[in-house]
């Protein structure tokens, strides 16, 4: 009755076997997979936050971004404020009749 109890009760609580199976092997650890040769990491990969205002509220926004997002954002605004100024330098431009 009591080994009955026991095995009941280590079912219940999820207890294992602590000595492994014969013919199970040792994993390795899938982050030693995936890290570089050298130890560190991309430094384009690495999470920065900032703090940003936010139109029309007194509160700031954290965001969180990769440094190479981070980049990318910085160059897409580059790319757009070019191309506003060129558009509105263009504005009252005056053309010569007949081109």
């Amino acid at each position: 009755m009591s080994l009955i109890l026991v095995l009941s009760l280590s079912a219940m609580i999820g207890f294992q076997d602590p000595s492994p199976a014969p013919d199970a092997q040792p994993s390795a650890a899938p982050a030693a997979a995936d890290a570089p040769a050298s130890g560190e990491a991309d430094p384009l990969e690495r999470v920065v936050c900032r703090t940003e205002a936010v139109v029309g509220t007194r509160f700031d926004s954290r965001v969180c971004m990769t440094r190479r997002q981070w980049n990318a954002r910085r160059d897409e605004s580059r790319r757009l404020a070019h191309r506003l100024e060129s558009a509105n330098a263009n504005r009252n431009r005056q053309t010569a009749p007949g081109h």
